[in-house]
Formats: C-alpha cells, sequence, structure tokens
C-alpha cells in the first residue's frame, strides 16, 4: 500500500517536471522572439515579422516609429 502511494507521487512529479520544462521552452522562445521586436524599434522601417501572432506588436512598433519623428510617417511605414 505504501509503495503504490510513494509510485503514484513520483509519477505525478515527474508529469509536473515534464511540464515546467515544456513551459520553460515556449518561455525561452518567447523571449526570443521579444528580443528581436525590441531591436527593430525605433528602426522607422516597416517591419517584417511573419509570424502572426507578433503582428499587433509589429502595428505598434510602426505607430511608435511614427510618433518618434512627430507624427510624420514615410511610405515605407504605411
Amino acid at each position: 500500500m505504501i509503495g503504490d502511494v510513494a509510485q503514484s507521487q513520483l509519477s505525478r512529479c515527474g508529469q509536473i517536471e515534464g511540464t515546467i520544462e515544456t513551459l520553460l521552452d515556449r518561455l525561452h522562445e518567447d523571449r526570443r522572439q521579444v528580443v528581436h521586436i525590441d531591436e527593430l524599434k525605433g528602426c522607422g522601417r516597416r517591419a517584417r515579422i511573419r509570424d502572426p501572432r507578433l503582428a499587433e506588436q509589429r502595428r505598434q512598433i510602426i505607430v511608435h516609429s511614427r510618433t518618434d519623428d512627430g507624427g510624420r510617417a514615410s511610405d515605407e511605414e504605411a
């Protein structure tokens, strides 16, 4: 009986550990994408971002670029 309980707890800990590793992998990937976005900020040119999840951030970068030069947008940014 005690062996079964211990085995169940070990199994549960393994599942939690796997979940944590998966979340850390996703966080690492998201962090790399955010660093890429930060590098594009203020470049004054239209950013080419293929990941649809980052489309809104791309729009924010373009708006940020427009406000940096007094609100004037070039054709490249529009």
